[in-house]
């Protein structure tokens, strides 16, 4: 048996993907589809008439400016990462900070 693969939809857009084969037996959940799908499709995709399309990818997304108390308290944490002998990279990387450029 092969199992094929089905995008679980949301109106228009794939919450999930599961793998089915002949003999399984699958209803999904309310309000919800259940389509064939393409290897490649994945959560995130929307089903435009008959076609997958993939979500847009931002190679750069805008972060959200962060509470200053939050960003002192990352500050802080790094230095104290780099006082107990961890490399400022490494420090920066472990509190979520971007590496220094």
């Amino acid at each position: 048996m092969t199992a094929e693969k089905y995008a679980i939809v949301d109106g228009d857009a794939v919450v999930n993907t599961i793998l089915l084969d002949e003999n399984d037996k699958y209803t999904p959940p309310s309000g919800f589809l259940i389509l064939p799908a393409t290897d490649n499709v994945s959560i995130g995709w929307q089903r435009v008439g008959s076609e997958w399309v993939a979500p847009e990818i931002t190679l750069n997304p805008q972060m959200p400016d962060e509470d200053p108390d939050v960003t002192a308290a990352k500050d802080e944490a790094v230095q104290e990462l780099i006082n107990a002998g961890i490399s400022e990279g490494a420090a920066r990387r472990i509190v979520g900070l971007p590496p220094l450029t």
